[in-house]
């Protein structure tokens, strides 16, 4: 059922008839980890949540967990080939005035692309294999900026990867 939403999600991706609802960060976390989160563990990753305050946003919620899927997958892979001991993800969410922030870390060996915003062209990709699905990070920077009105930042953070995803809230 998920795989079929999200096909017509990305079907639908630029369909003006479509409506915004409000929904929480937190709810999509938890749906995404209903995915992916037997496989970080299966991996050996720690996973460590907080969250200092949930928030509401708009947008379309399916488009927002497939881009958390995006990130969270990206953060598996590159742990998962990297020789790094104590593998981990970290993701902070906050809610500060009239946006919400998620951040995403792990202990890998952070993005070596430079400039760093190439991550984001279409089609890119550092690992092509098998199981590469070629949608990269163009797709979940679109929906977060053009269907969300946020921004989604990529940095290296003590030489670790981190995404930074800005969403406005409606208060």
């Amino acid at each position: 059922d998920y795989m079929s939403n999200t096909i017509d999600d990305f079907r639908n991706f630029f369909s003006p008839q479509r409506d915004k609802k409000h929904f929480s960060i937190k709810n999509s976390l938890e749906n995404v980890l209903k995915i992916i989160g037997k496989t970080i563990q299966n991996q050996k990753i720690e996973l460590a949540i907080t969250i200092k305050e949930d928030a509401q946003i708009l947008g379309y919620q399916n488009e927002f967990e497939q881009v958390l899927l995006n990130i969270l997958s990206n953060a598996k892979d590159a742990l998962s080939e990297s020789d790094v001991e104590n593998k981990a993800v970290e993701i902070t969410i906050n809610k500060m005035e009239d946006q919400a922030t998620i951040n995403i870390d792990d202990n890998g060996p952070g993005i070596k692309t430079r400039p760093i915003e190439k991550i984001f062209e279409p089609y890119f990709s550092t690992n092509w294999n098998a199981n590469d699905t070629g949608i990269g990070l163009y797709m979940p920077k679109m929906i977060i900026e053009e269907n969300i009105r946020g921004k989604l930042l990529p940095t290296n953070r003590d030489m670790r990867a981190r995404f930074i995803l800005v969403i406005p809230i409606d208060i």
